[in-house]
């Protein structure tokens, strides 16, 4: 797999990888119950601000949320995962995280000099020319490096409750920073934005309070001869995860921007469009969990071989998330409006048409994420890239579409999402196919 550690033997000991393997295990369900607190506090956030600010300042808001969910997977979030394989495959920790440290530092550097240099757009098509809120926005996305980071390295040492206290304690401040606020009758959309930066900052620094003896111990248990890391196999194994986060995150959160970016200046559409996004994207937590539980088993079965049951685990898988996506769907066509209103207040107006277009869109990128995970346990990472990519290309081809600026967004969605799964769908039949063709002639080789 691209971005996976050396495919030289681990130099970990059976037992300690028997150790770390039942970690893995017990952990699931800690870092499920943080996914599940931290996406449920996130709710409460957004209702929270949409009930106490007024449609065309949640507006703004909608602008750093969507930011804070595309650039920090996008950019952080490949880091994470590959210090967590590097490490779990026993890489030499103190070389991987000096290196990988600098690799943050270069991403955040980039990320802070593009934000600079597109500032005036930023701040007058986007933000509405609220400076205050664009320096928020900013260093909201910047504390996303501390977090992927500790969270790579809590993963790759199987501390996984202290990764789930990371996750909880995240939504729990911004929850109830959102609440102090309302309660004093604060109305700034700035102030809100902060609270995103105390949420993740104060979450890293207790998850590493409590973490931080036992991480030492896991790295120093690690031998003076684990593998190495090289500068070339470290950013080259990062490259296609970036270009596939990026593209995958762009997809589905760039709908918020673009009906700011094309609304007129102080129109509150994007912050209507905003609650219709978050009501249908609520079948994505169902699938975190799934994903923390079902698809790590789905790699151990195509590593060991059984790719027949590797694939039927990744039928089942779809089959769930498919009900859940058209259950979904059916609901919001019966009434979108009336729950989105109810949600978050009666200032909001959302048609039944884009809710049920978003959602319908919600769940093919769903179902195209997780055959994106089984390509990734296929050791496809390219395929994985390019077809985010070409997702993301059909949602802005689309976007020439006639109609309204919502339901012309709302339908590029569906559209870019259905280009993605139908993509991974051919890719992924294709790749079992093959592996399972490949071990039916290893296994005969074997007995010839």
């Amino acid at each position: 797999m691209t971005g996976s550690a050396s495919p030289r033997r681990s130099s970990r000991s059976p037992a300690h990888r028997g150790r770390l393997a039942g970690r893995v295990s017990s952990g699931v369900l800690s870092v499920a119950v943080g996914l599940a607190v931290l996406g449920v506090t996130s709710y409460g956030f957004l209702v929270v601000a949409a009930r106490r600010l007024d449609a065309s300042e949640f507006a703004q808001l909608s602008v750093v949320w969507t930011a804070l969910f595309t650039l920090g997977p996008g950019l952080f979030l490949p880091l994470e995962q590959s210090v967590a394989q590097r490490l779990g495959a026993g890489a030499d920790p103190r070389q991987l995280l000096r290196r990988a440290a600098a690799l943050a530092g270069g991403l955040l550097a980039a990320l802070v000099l593009l934000a600079l240099a597109l500032a005036p757009f930023i701040s007058r098509r986007l933000l509405d020319s609220d400076t205050a809120l664009f320096w928020a926005m900013l260093l909201s996305n910047c504390a996303l490096a501390p977090v992927h980071l500790s969270r790579g390295v809590l993963a790759g040492t199987g501390r996984f409750s202290s990764y789930g206290l990371q996750l909880a304690f995240d939504g729990a401040v911004r929850l109830l920073g959102a609440v102090v606020l309302a309660a004093a009758g604060v109305g700034s959309v700035t102030a809100y934005a902060c609270v995103l930066i105390v949420s993740q900052l104060s979450a890293v620094a207790v998850s590493a309070a409590v973490a931080a003896k036992p991480v030492r111990r896991a790295l120093r248990a690690i031998p003076a001869s684990a593998l190495p890391t090289s500068w070339l196999s470290l950013a080259s194994g990062l490259s296609w995860m970036l270009v596939a986060a990026l593209a995958g995150q762009l997809l589905a959160n760039g709908g918020t921007v673009v009906v700011k970016a094309f609304a007129d200046p102080g129109d509150a559409v994007a912050g209507h469009f905003l609650t219709a996004v978050v009501l249908t994207r609520l079948p994505l937590f169902l699938f975190a969990a799934l994903q923390a539980s079902l698809l790590p088993g789905l790699a151990r079965r195509i590593a060991a071989g059984d790719v027949d049951g590797a694939a039927a685990g990744m039928l089942r898988l779809l089959a769930v998330l498919g009900l859940v996506g058209a259950t979904a769907s059916l609901i919001l066509l019966v009434a979108g409006p009336q729950l989105d209103a109810l949600v978050f207040g009666p200032q909001f107006r959302v048609a039944r048409w884009p809710l049920v277009i978003l959602s319908v869109g919600s769940a093919l990128y769903i179902l195209a994420a997780a055959l994106g995970q089984a390509l990734l346990a296929l050791e496809s990472a390219a395929e994985v890239a390019l077809g985010w990519v070409a997702g993301t290309a059909a949602f802005g081809c689309a976007l020439a579409l006639p109609g309204s600026l919502e339901i012309r967004v709302s339908v590029a969605f569906l559209l870019g999402a259905a280009v993605t799964f139908a993509g991974f769908a051919a890719s992924a039949g294709f790749r079992f196919h093959q592996r399972g063709v490949s071990l039916i002639h290893r296994h005969a080789g074997a007995v010839g």
